[in-house]
């Protein structure tokens, strides 16, 4: 009855290239592992899990969350076990103190992204499934429904991300590709 259940929540993300991005990779000698490998990283990454805390510290949740400890997992047959430590200290026990949960307040900060972020991360486990362009993900949490809604969170925030982060190589790679055709023409 004492156990603390852990619930896992999985994620599955196919990596897959965009007609005409391939042959502007291949240029800069880009190949499909590392690719994964800087989308797992990405996934990891400090920023983006940070942005998933935020988005909960902002959320109506906050205070509701086993991640932020503002939650507390009451296991079978606790008012039974709080009744035999009341008679146990002859009533010193106080029931009401134990039971307390902190509230959070104030805006989010960059410390607190730090704080929680630790958290977040030791409880996500991300790889890539072998031979295939697919990244599965798991995420650990004292509730089934929190699990969900956090790894939920992470990859619509990596989805955002990883379109950011492709757009910006493509317009950088663009960029450069037309610097070489200038280049070029000057010479001629």
């Amino acid at each position: 009855y004492s156990k603390i259940p852990k619930y896992r929540a999985f994620a599955s993300v196919i990596i897959t290239e965009q007609p005409g991005s391939k042959s502007l990779k291949n240029f800069g000698n880009s190949d499909s592992g590392s690719n994964i490998s800087n989308k797992i990283a990405l996934i990891k990454s400090r920023r983006l899990l940070k942005s998933v805390v935020r988005e909960y510290w902002d959320s109506n949740r906050r205070n509701n969350m086993f991640l932020f400890q503002t939650r507390n997992f009451y296991p079978k047959g606790q008012s039974f076990r709080t009744l035999i430590k009341e008679i146990f200290t002859l009533g010193l026990f106080d029931a009401e103190e134990s039971m307390k949960t902190k509230v959070l307040v104030g805006p989010y900060t960059d410390e607190i992204g730090e704080k929680y972020v630790k958290t977040l991360s030791k409880d996500l486990k991300v790889r890539r499934e072998s031979g295939t362009n697919m990244i599965l993900m798991n995420y650990t949490s004292k509730n089934a429904d929190e699990a969900r809604r956090i790894l939920n969170s992470i990859v619509r925030q990596f989805v955002r991300r990883d379109k950011e982060w492709t757009n910006k190589y493509e317009i950088n790679s663009v960029k450069f590709l037309d610097s070489l055709v200038t280049l070029q023409e000057q010479k001629i």
